[in-house]
């Protein structure tokens, strides 16, 4: 009798928790520095993470990250902010004209603080991740 309860226990957290880290990918357009080093901070916070793998390719069923920046700061300031437009998709093959639309977000992050402004994305990509989980459980059994 232990046995089987012993088992149902240990497979308890296997049951409630996904397998699998969530495949995402990140695709950025902007030439500016700030910019540049926010996608840069992103894609690592996503290499980093326990729940998240960085994909490059557009076959397989993923979350895409898509960023725009452009350069927010003047004169002597050139260079070291960038305001940059978050849209947050489900994408895949099936799913036409680029994906379906989870959120956006604009901020604006200063080149010294990309490293955190990349990590609350990172949690923006988290929740809007379980929300695809729980609300639409069909597409989200095509990345998991």
């Amino acid at each position: 009798m232990r046995t089987p309860v012993l088992l149902l226990l240990l497979a308890l957290p296997a049951l409630a928790f996904p397998q699998g880290k969530t495949p995402v990918s990140v695709e950025h357009t902007g030439d500016d520095a700030a910019g540049q080093l926010f996608a840069f901070e992103l894609k690592e916070a996503i290499r980093a993470s326990h729940g998240m793998h960085l994909v490059t390719g557009e076959l397989e069923p993923r979350i895409k990250v898509v960023l725009v920046s452009h350069d927010d700061s003047f004169g002597e300031e050139k260079g070291r902010r960038t305001a940059i437009a978050i849209s947050i998709l489900y994408d895949a093959l099936d799913v036409p004209l680029g994906g379906a639309f989870l959120t956006s977000s604009v901020q604006i992050c200063g080149r010294a603080v990309a490293a955190t402004c990349a990590r609350g994305v990172l949690s923006l990509i988290d929740k809007h991740t379980d929300s695809l989980r729980t609300r639409a459980p069909r597409l989200w059994q095509t990345i998991n």
